[in-house]
């Protein structure tokens, strides 16, 4: 097991611990621990109380393997999002419950709004009147489905 060096407490880590000290709740936070080596590990330290606080019992965890995996699934989630806008399509992805998730860059460009405006609008909204019934038969079918709904002009097909 390495040995660990004495560890310096940021003011952050430190406030929390003497907040759960003084209310007598456990304490959980994530701070780096520098190891013999020189290198620092991401860990997560965790106390509880033992009744009225004569000992606190804790355990320290070595998470840097789960935060480097966290950090590569927010830079492949950033990756994936990005795909889309590349597409010369115009893309939009809808909830189970027609909540509105993304839209590429394309699709908001066309539609002249910001991601934060199109999320606002309702499920049909810019379908011309006289095509809201066959998309909402169609968006109904897709969404039931799982399938992906293709917009055509103004017909849907699924």
């Amino acid at each position: 097991m390495p040995q660990l060096t004495p560890m310096i407490l940021s003011d952050t880590t430190l406030t929390k611990w003497l907040a759960c000290v003084a209310s007598g709740k456990p304490c959980e936070d994530e701070l780096r621990f520098r190891r013999a080596n020189g290198k620092y590990r991401w860990h997560l330290q965790r106390g509880n109380e033992a009744g009225n606080i004569i000992k606190w019992y804790g355990v320290v965890t070595d998470i840097e393997d789960r935060k480097r995996a966290e950090d590569k699934i927010r830079e492949q989630e950033t990756e994936l999002r990005q795909m889309p806008d590349f597409t010369p399509q115009l893309v939009a992805v809808f909830g189970p419950n027609r909540e509105r998730l993304c839209a590429n860059r394309g699709a908001l460009d066309y539609l002249g709004i910001s991601i934060d405006e199109w999320r606002q609008r309702s499920f049909a909204d810019g379908v011309h009147p006289d095509d809201s019934e066959r998309f909402k038969t169609y968006a109904d079918r897709a969404l039931s489905s799982g399938a992906c709904l293709r917009v055509g002009g103004a017909a849907a097909q699924s």
